[in-house]
Order: structure tokens, then sequence, then C-alpha cells
């Protein structure tokens, strides 16, 4: 029996990269051009380019990245780039994968297992939450009031709702606006921990941000 291995996800709406390591052997400069990641269904993506000049002995590595645009199962297939306008080059990528440990032949001979590190899921749209402090002072004196707001922001591809924010020290004061500007409630903690606040009736679209004072 053998444990299947973990496909990687990737949410539709957002970008999936790759970081690849290019080194100039050569005694004179490169310039490098439409960078780019190639998978086995190209036409399912939107790829982004980039561009480098490698000078002599340089190694740098480059981020490339690519939207899918179709749900799936896909994999790296390889790195695409140009040199000049004559020269188009495709390196296949491979990673060697797991050393197999289950009977002695495979540990004494070293034999290696099929690596999936490659190979991703794209699945539907989701959410994204970011969460700053805003007016949050570097120092502040012990017992001192301190206000400030707690900003979430959705940079997902799908509205977030029935959020919880689990704080690690529940010292904190959460007030809720109404739509309206017309009224404002303290939200209250909940669970046996007393640690959550459940923002069960708001909904934050993508793109979007929400903004909760805190004192």
């Amino acid at each position: 029996h053998l444990d299947a291995p973990e496909t990687h996800k990737v949410p539709l709406g957002e970008k999936l990269f790759v970081q690849a390591q290019f080194y100039n052997k050569l005694p004179v400069d490169i310039a490098l051009t439409r960078l780019r990641v190639l998978m086995d269904d190209n036409r399912a993506f939107d790829v982004c380019e980039a561009e480098e000049v490698m000078h002599p002995d340089d190694t740098i590595d480059i981020m490339l990245e690519a939207a899918p645009k179709a749900l799936g199962t896909y994999e790296v297939n390889c790195l695409g780039w140009n040199i000049g306008e004559q020269l188009s080059v495709r390196q296949s990528v491979k990673k060697q994968g797991p050393l197999l440990q289950r009977t002695q032949q495979q540990r004494a001979d070293g034999i290696r297992g099929i690596d999936h590190s490659l190979r991703f899921e794209v699945v539907p749209a989701q959410p994204l939450l970011g969460v700053v402090f805003d007016g949050v002072s570097a120092e502040v004196l012990q017992g001192q009031l301190l206000r400030a707001t707690l900003v979430l922001r959705n940079m997902g591809a799908a509205p977030a709702r029935d959020i919880f924010l689990k704080l690690s020290e529940p010292s904190f004061i959460f007030m809720l606006n109404s739509p309206d500007l017309t009224s404002t409630k303290v939200m209250e903690f909940c669970g046996p921990s007393c640690s959550l606040v459940h923002l069960d009736s708001m909904v934050i679209a993508p793109g979007k941000e929400v903004r909760l004072d805190a004192w």
C-alpha cells in the first residue's frame, strides 16, 4: 500500500508561482526574453512573461507566474525562453522523487519514487483574506487604552462569509458600525476559549475590505 501523494491546489482567479534558478556559464552577457513556465495544457492559463540579462557567472532566481482559466488537474512540464530573435529554448522540468524506505532493497539501492510536486489541481475560486492592524504604535504604556483599526481585505476571487477571528490574547474590544453608520454594536467573544469573534452577518466581496474599530 502506498500513500496517495498530496496534490497542490490553486484556486481559480489566483496565480501559480514557480521559482527557477538560472546560471550563465558563458563568458558573455545573455539577454533572456519571453521567460515563461509551460504546462501540459497551456490553453488553460494566462502566462506572464519575464525578461532578464545575465552577466558571466551570474546565478539568479527568477519567479515565474501563470493564472489558471479552467478547472482541472495540470502539471508543470518545462520552462521556455528566447535568446535573441532566432533561438527559442525549452528546458524540461524534472525533480527526483522521495527515497523509498519500505524494503531493505529499496534502501540499499537508493530507489526513488515518482515526484508529484509539480502536479496541481485548479479548484473553484476561494476567498483570500489579508489582515492588517492600522494605527498601532510601536511603543505603548502599560495599561494604556489604544484605539486601532483592524482591516480585513478579500484578495481572492470569491466572497468571504461566515468569518471567525481567532485572538491569542483576547484583550481587544471590537466595534462594528451599521452599513448606514447610524448605530454601533460591540462584538462579543464566543466559544469555550472566549477567544473567537464570529462575523456571522458580514460578507466581504472580492477586492473589498472591512474596517473594524478596536480598543
